[in-house]
């Protein structure tokens, strides 16, 4: 799996070094996010706006997760 992670770099030092992770990460490059946030959000639908916040105010991406999908 690839994913693009967007952050500061002190916190996201902190979630890779957190455990237990039963995953091993490579980070292939770091450098400054030349992209808009608000372009992101623009490109999702309502209903995925929408399930975003849901999962932040419930904890899903929290660690340990405090939700589930369901």
């Amino acid at each position: 799996m690839r994913a693009r992670v967007i952050g500061d770099p002190a916190q996201l030092q902190e979630m890779f070094e957190r455990d237990p992770v039963d995953m091993e990460v490579t980070i292939e490059e770091i450098g400054e996010f030349r992209g808009n946030i608000d372009t992101a959000w623009a490109s999702l639908s309502a209903r995925q706006c929408e399930a975003l916040e849901i999962a932040t105010d419930l904890g899903y991406y929290e660690q340990p997760r405090g939700a589930t999908l369901k």
